[in-house]
């Protein structure tokens, strides 16, 4: 069993960045990513947050080495199965091309294009968020329309029943 120190070097070099490229990302020093890797220190539980938001770690793997490494998108409702298709196609598509980054002989271009597919895993989640409000909405505004056409529906009937009463 590994230790997470070397968790976090296998993260690293998953998303073939150097020490000072994920310390940037995560909001640190150079030093402190060689610090942690070395064991010299341990990870907080402030840097072990922040790395699995950035870096879609899963939590498990990162801290009990259980599980897989990436986090899979989980959005179960009957109404958003399309979402989690889309979601899960994206999520699969960013580690396959995450593997296929790993060949590249230009560490540079890797890198860029690493970069697209962190970008492209956060604007995924935002995306995902913005389904689920639009959703949300949607079911909302449907229940008012059902809820002022049920009220509207006995309002006719209230009124046929007098009119009918009337004569």
């Amino acid at each position: 069993m590994c230790s997470i120190n070397s968790r976090i070097k296998k993260i690293r070099s998953h998303f073939n960045l150097t020490q000072k490229d994920m310390a940037k990302r995560l909001g640190l020093k150079w030093y402190q990513i060689k610090d942690i890797e070395t064991g010299k220190t341990k990870a907080s539980v402030d840097i072990v947050s922040i790395l699995c938001e950035k870096f879609a770690i899963n939590s498990d793997w990162l801290l009990f080495e259980q599980g897989n490494m990436l986090k899979t998108q989980t959005f179960t409702t009957k109404k958003n199965s399309k979402t989690k298709k889309v979601s899960e196609n994206i999520s699969k598509i960013i580690v396959e091309h995450q593997d296929l980054i790993k060949r590249f002989k230009n560490p540079e271009r890797a890198k860029i294009i690493n970069e697209n597919l962190i970008e492209l895993e956060e604007l995924n989640d935002e995306l995902l968020e913005n389904i689920a409000k639009h959703i949300e909405s949607s079911v909302n505004a449907a229940r008012i329309m059902k809820g002022a056409s049920k009220k509207k529906q006995k309002n006719q009937e209230s009124s046929t029943r007098r009119r009918v009463n009337e004569r």
